[in-house]
């Protein structure tokens, strides 16, 4: 892979984190890297003086169509490739590791949708002497403001059995920012032992951008095309407890630290402002020289455009959060979420 450019980007951000812990005491940086449409292109992680590096290719709809991570020696890698059905939802990940430009393993992913058009399920299975094997499976639930409730996750035995091991519970703020997260082992018998509680806190002024949520765009997997379903807000910090086996909790806490974002559009959130938010019938804009509006699905599914005169009827809508997407007429772009109800 080819070095990452460090100039002459559209949008660049760069944020590092710092784990204070009693255990392992270490700091994370972050280098992310946007195009002019506002998806990630390129990101570089720093951890205790390893690095990787990451590129992100996008479809025509802006939908994620593949990820390579590569070390810095580059002697081996992970690419990611991302499948979508007719109503351009994502259905399938393929995963790959190569290792000197081998394919060691192979594993992929298979996704389940509900009458909301929310992921219900996700089948994880690894390649395995010409067929594929189950290897586990998460099972999603939603709140009444369709946010990420409860995740049920379910081990394969030997006999292809799924066999329930653990569940997530997340809550939320009246922003739809999750502001804790309980992790429980399943013991049997409807017995729960918690293993994990983590609590998160946000700077309610400011809106997320992707840096915020990346540690769970990589290991909760709540990002569906490039959408946080974790952070509204810009997340400022979240601290861990950790159940010990002689049943006491140890706390670790994890800082964010932003750099200024730098470029053609330094706010995009002020590009364009909507209201009522949430919304029942009609939503109103407010912006300069406006010259299209298009709203998507979470899943990206594009849904309704609008020459962007003042007002749109969204009534037609199911009730869920959704994504806009606002082009000026210089060819600026803003991306703003708002919910149906």
């Amino acid at each position: 892979m080819a070095q990452m450019p460090k100039e002459n980007f559209s949008r660049q951000v760069e944020s590092y984190t710092e784990r204070l812990d009693s255990i392992d005491a270490g700091w994370y940086k972050y280098r992310c890297v946007y195009d002019n449409q506002y998806n990630m292109v390129a990101m570089e992680i720093e951890e205790g003086g390893d690095i990787f590096n990451f590129e992100f290719a996008y479809d025509e709809q802006n939908r994620l169509k593949s990820v390579v991570q590569t070390d810095n020696d580059a002697q081996y890698s992970y690419r990611t490739e991302y499948v979508y059905d007719s109503l351009g939802r994502r259905s399938e990940e393929l995963a790959y590791f190569l290792e000197n430009g081998v394919v060691s393993s192979e594993t992929k992913a298979i996704y389940q949708y509900n009458e909301d058009n929310n992921v219900s399920t996700v089948i994880h299975s690894y390649y395995n002497a010409g067929t594929w094997v189950n290897d586990s499976k998460l099972e999603y639930s939603y709140d009444d403001q369709l946010d990420i409730a409860e995740i049920l996750s379910y081990g394969n035995n030997s006999v292809n059995t799924w066999l329930l091991n653990g569940k997530t519970v997340n809550t939320y703020d009246n922003n739809h920012n999750c502001i804790e997260t309980k992790q429980y082992y399943y013991e049997g018998e409807d017995e729960w032992w918690l293993e994990n509680e983590t609590h998160y806190y946000y700077d309610l002024n400011v809106p997320s951008n992707n840096i915020a949520g990346l540690d769970f765009m990589f290991y909760n997997r709540l990002f569906i095309n490039g959408i946080n379903h974790f952070c509204r807000n810009k997340l400022l910090y979240y601290e861990d407890w950790m159940k010990k086996s002689d049943g006491q909790f140890e706390k670790n806490r994890t800082t964010y630290y932003y750099s200024t974002i730098t470029g053609i559009n330094e706010n995009p959130e002020k590009l364009l402002n909507i209201w009522p938010n949430p919304v029942d019938k009609t939503l109103y804009l407010e912006a300069a020289e406006l010259q299209q509006v298009e709203i998507f699905s979470i899943e990206g599914r594009s849904l309704l455009t609008s020459d962007g005169l003042g007002s749109m009827d969204v009534s037609t809508l199911s009730a869920g959060c959704y994504l806009m997407k606002a082009i000026m007429k210089d060819g600026r772009i803003t991306m703003q979420k708002f919910i149906k109800y």
